[in-house]
């Protein structure tokens, strides 16, 4: 008989169910879990025991498991009885070449591995098509509706099954399997035949237990989503009718969209549901009491003001499910934008109050003049989760998340794609740039025998959520309308506390959905549990989510909820809580998971909101719209005109008053970000919010709290802080540098915790190793701390791993920055293995450089194509491979990095200088003058090498550098990173060996203080009034600037990534 045995079957049981049901199994016993088994999930004992207690277990029956066969079951369980069935083909669908699916976002006709998918979809579409029958549709087989819903369940098939097939096709092809001339022809042969065959899908799914179990189990969810919404639909449509939402008390169902959304408690999803017609409504399998409240909510404004602003979908409430209305997209017209902004913020006022979160990009729709909210299972929540930790990023995160910036519909970046690469997915920003694309799986050569898994990019548009074609809106110019609009409606609600509060009516029981994590981390998890690695053994997918428990490392509040999450997840669906309203108890779908998870309700939260109302609580949110929006208008200075040079003799001030004026300059900054600095509860850390770069990439700007890096976050603030205290002679410069550096050890400590080194760049100033060099300049300034000097000596044994996965090469977020990290790290603690890693990680930069003519060069993740350069380019590559080159004797690798500054060297124009080659300033003729892509860099960077290596063409390559900086005049900024302190730092390594240097750095030092004297010292980020705390674009870079002008022999060089004085 075709079909998998009951061993293979009991292959496919969790460690969980095995330990539930008592069935340890037989082998050799252990009474200890293996190391590496806890390591990969557990970083201490602390969290393992967690584990175990959430099983109601012991190590000794854990380790029983794992060393120990699972035991056969004398009967096979239902669902091994339904694939056996499969497998003997009693399920097939015989037309298997029309089956459609979506697959990695894109959709197949025919789906890949159609034959498969066939073989499940069968009797999947005679149930649900008897239940259209039933509920007076029609779903046969030519239908509309059948094939929309084939599609649906095909789809999430398909999503389980395409890489362990995949896995199996290309073992079929080298095994010489395959029939066929073609690859076309061989991947046919697969499909079809192969995939018929009984003895083929035995040996498949004795291989992969695990996918058998899924594919089952998610069928039957399926059916049971699809059942249920058709048995609802002929429960409702008489009300449905009498509500005029339907044109008859008997209107078939002919069209869905089904998944219109993630799925949750047991494969259930939203549905756009359409009926004879054209008259669609949404079907939602849960709760829409929130829905119906924002509805009274609404109409408690709309009924006040004279604009009416606001619009809401309609709703009918039914136990634990609903109806709401279908709210189309409709574009606004030109004339009414303003009006459409003004609505805009008068949502994030009401959705302030009723204290929402979630309403991203997909979670509203611009209908007309209107914005309109239509997924409100977020509307109540309740932030005050019990047992937090109150460092100063979970203060700062709580005080944004309580604020309108916490909703989602102002601009907000976050990270996605493989790469989370940074992307607005807010209502307001959301979609505006039709170009931005980030990193995807995709398939290649489908439908052939090489079909494969490959790296694609996946570009992200609009989803309704904007009023007109996204190339024609500019949402930064309509911020005053927005602010007007959340004042107009702010103002409504605070003149009637008390009715607002009675408009929302009885809000007992009424559950919101609480996020623990954001849905796309459990995506990636579910996307990799369906790795053929993972579904070989259940043993082995559920240890892939356990996981999780790490995590609870630094959020013990997620403790409670693990459990559950993993349980959901090992089901395929989406993990979703739930809160009653006015009560403390997170749920899930099986009821309480933790009594006591939060410390208030969310109703006391709203009215706490109602209670702060006044000007100063209205101006802080202002203040946030305003600044948040001014992100959207953000952007660096590049092809910005700059300012005459002045010369040092027009100056009315000497050059012997320069050190006193810049160190006056930097207490003056540091005055301003003591006073915005935010500290943890216990005054151990603390952080800073202002806009920031969104990532490393450099694609636009956030409103946010600092990050551990040393670009713009923790680790620049605690550079600068450190030799604040070295130079001022201040012992609080010296405490908030000890409060910055502590988050980025904790960075660094996590990190080190991890059982596999982190997916993350690796760089000096966005990457791993900016955290270490912030870590090392700390440690030598206080005299030596042990504890810090331990942990960068533990930290360096992840570099060899993330410099092997790093695509950026780069000195910013890749390996060469990595290379000079190390270096720095040797020459301090003296340690041959550092400059053993130092060579290492440069020769793996060198040996991925791409030939350029004479020269070499590297494509980077931060544009794609070659770059020049010092910041992500081939002069700072060069400079690193030159630097560890030299050090470590290793002449081929000092070849390399003179090769890599041919790159610039041959595109220098004489009259012009350097071209910038970045993608989004290519055709524009642009040659800047700036340190990270531009003269300023490059002229270092041959600066930097003749100090190495003397040699007339570098010394009068950075002469031209020089010249153009003179030539150009003063960057319309005053960052390290492309404003006038970053063009000092060339002046001021040239001026050692060049009169016009010297005499160009005295009038530039001059011109400087004299803006920051006069107030008029500009952040590194164009299009802003908001404050931006890091130091390459912002005040901690303004102040290691200042003091490097006022001390140069005491204060290192972060552009040249300088390390201690000894």
């Amino acid at each position: 008989m075709p079909g998998i045995s009951a061993a293979d079957a009991a292959r496919a049981e969790y460690l969980s169910e095995r330990i539930r049901a008592g069935a340890a199994g037989t082998g050799t016993a252990s009474s200890r879990c293996p190391d590496e088994w806890k390591r990969s999930a557990f970083p201490d004992d602390e969290i393992f025991e967690r584990y175990l207690a959430s099983h109601g277990t012991t190590e000794t029956t854990v380790a029983c498991v794992l060393h120990s066969a699972p035991p056969a079951r004398e009967n096979l369980p239902e669902w091994a009885r339904e694939l056996n069935a499969v497998v003997g083909g009693q399920d097939a669908t015989p037309a298997h070449e029309g089956i459609e699916a979506v697959v990695l976002g894109t959709p197949y006709a025919p789906a890949p591995f159609s034959g498969l998918l066939a073989r499940f979809t069968g009797s999947a579409m005679a149930a649900v098509g008897d239940a259209a029958a039933d509920a007076g549709s029609d779903a046969g087989p030519q239908t509309r509706l059948y094939a929309e819903l084939e599609t649906s369940l095909a789809s999430r098939l398909a999503g389980i099954t395409f890489r362990a097939l995949i896995a199996d096709l290309h073992r079929c092809r080298k095994q010489g399997e395959l029939r066929g001339e073609t690859p076309e022809l061989r991947y046919a042969d697969y499909n079809e035949r192969l995939l018929n065959s009984p003895s083929h899908l035995t040996r498949l799914f004795s291989a992969y237990p695990v996918l058998g179990r899924l594919l089952i189990e998610a069928r039957a969810a399926w059916v049971r989503h699809v059942r249920e919404l058709l048995d609802r639909v002929r429960t409702d449509r008489p009300e449905l009718y009498a509500r005029g939402w339907i044109d008859a008390p008997d209107s078939p169902l002919v069209s869905v969209q089904a998944d219109s959304g993630d799925t949750h408690d047991g494969g259930r999803s939203v549905v756009v549901c359409e009926f004879e017609h054209g008259r669609r409504l949404v079907y939602k399998p849960r709760s829409v009491a929130l829905d119906a409240l924002y509805e009274r909510a609404v109409a408690f404004v709309d009924d006040r003001s004279p604009n009416r602003p606001l619009m809401a979908p309609r709703v009918l409430e039914r136990d634990g499910y609903g109806w709401t209305g279908f709210v189309e997209h409709r574009q606004c017209a030109p004339d009414r934008l303003p009006d459409y902004y003004r609505a805009v913020g008068s949502s994030v006022a009401l959705a302030y109050f009723l204290g929402a979160s979630d309403v991203h990009m997909e979670n509203a729709v611009a209908c007309g003049p209107h914005s309109v909210i239509v997924d409100l299972e977020s509307l109540l929540q309740n932030r005050e989760a019990a047992g937090g930790r109150q460092t100063a990023f979970a203060r700062a995160k709580s005080l944004l998340n309580n604020s309108v910036l916490g909703i989602g519909y102002l601009p907000m970046r976050t990270g996605n794609g493989e790469d989370q690469q940074a992307t607005d997915v807010s209502v307001i920003g959301g979609g505006l740039d039709d170009g931005t694309e980030v990193a995807a799986p995709i398939l290649t050569e489908v439908r052939t025998d090489r079909m494969a898994v490959g790296r694609g990019r996946s570009r992200m548009g609009a989803a309704g959520n904007q009023p007109a074609d996204p190339g024609f809106l500019r949402p930064a110019d309509h911020a005053p309308a927005i602010a007007d609009g959340f004042r107009e409606v702010y103002d409504l609600i605070a003149a009637d506390r008390d009715g607002f509060a009675a408009a929302l009516g009885d809000t007992a029981g009424i559950p919101t959905r609480h996020l623990l994590r954001p849905t796309h981390l459990y995506g990636r998890f579910l996307y990799e549990s369906c790795h053929p690695r993972y579904l070989q053994s259940a043993l082995d997918r559920e240890h892939l989510f356990d996981r999780l428990w790490a995590t609870t490392l630094r959020q013990p509040e997620l403790t409670t909820g693990v459990a559950s999450e993993i349980r959901q997840l090992l089901r395929h669906d989406v993990p979703k809580f739930t809160a009653p309203v006015d009560g403390t108890a997170l749920q899930d779908e099986t009821g309480i998971v933790d009594a006591h998870h939060f410390s208030a309700t969310a109703v006391f939260a709203v009215h706490d909101r109602l209670r702060q109302t006044g000007e100063a609580d209205r101006a802080w949110h202002v203040r946030i719209i305003d600044e948040s929006m001014s992100t959207l208008g953000a952007r660096d200075h590049a092809g910005q005109a700059a300012r005459p040079l002045t010369p040092r003799s027009a100056q009315d001030r000497s050059p012997r008053e320069t050190a006193p004026r810049a160190r006056a300059a930097a207490e003056e900054v540091l005055r301003d970000l003591d006073a915005t600095r935010l500290d943890g509860a216990d005054g151990r850390d603390c952080t800073w919010v202002g806009i920031s770069p969104a990532a490393f990439d450099g694609a636009g700007f956030e409103y946010r709290p600092l990050s551990p890096m040393l670009f713009e976050g923790l680790a620049g603030m605690a550079l600068a802080y450190t030799y604040a205290s070295s130079v001022l002679g201040t012992d609080g410069y010296l405490d908030t540098a000890r409060r910055c550096i502590r988050p980025v050890s904790a960075f660094v400590e996590d990190r080190c915790a991890m059982s596999t080194p982190p997916n993350e760049p690796v760089g000096a100033y966005s990457g791993y190793t900016g955290a270490l060099y912030a870590l090392l300049h700390y440690s030598a300034a206080v005299g030596g701390d042990p504890e810090t000097d331990a942990l960068i000596r533990k930290s360096v044994r992840l570099i060899p791993d993330m410099a092997e996965q790093d695509s950026y090469h780069d000195l910013g977020a890749g390996a060469a920055g990595a290379a000079l990290v190390c270096l720095r790290l040797y020459h301090h603690y003296g340690d041959e293995h550092l400059l053993d890693l130092a060579r290492d990680t440069a020769q793996g930069v060198a040996s991925r450089a791409r030939a350029d003519g004479r020269a070499l060069a590297w494509p980077t993740d931060v544009d794609g194509g070659h770059l020049g350069g010092m910041a992500h380019g081939a002069s700072g590559i060069g400079w690193a491979l030159i630097e560890v080159g030299t050090a470590a004797g290793d002449e081929e690798l000092t070849d390399a990095g003179y090769r890599a500054l041919a790159f610039d060297t041959d595109r220098f124009d004489t009259g012009r200088g350097w071209p910038d080659l970045r993608r989004e300033v290519r055709g524009r003729s642009a040659f800047p003058v700036q340190w990270c892509h531009g003269a300023v860099g490059i002229g270092l960077v041959r600066e930097l090498c003749h100090r190495m290596h003397p040699d007339a063409e570098l010394a009068a390559e950075a002469d031209a550098a020089v010249a153009a900086v003179a030539k150009t005049g003063v960057p319309p900024n005053d960052s390290l990173c492309h404003g006038t302190l970053g063009a000092r730092e060339l002046l001021h390594a040239a001026s050692q060996r060049s009169v016009r240097a010297q005499e160009a750095e005295d009038g530039l030092n001059s011109t400087i203080l004299d803006r920051f004297e006069r107030k008029e010292a500009a952040i590194g980020i164009a299009g802003t009034e908001a404050d931006s705390p890091g130091l390459m674009l912002g005040s901690a870079g303004f102040v290691l600037g200042l003091l490097r002008m006022a001390a140069p022999r005491s204060v290192p060089s972060v552009l040249s990534l300088e390390g201690p004085s000894r």
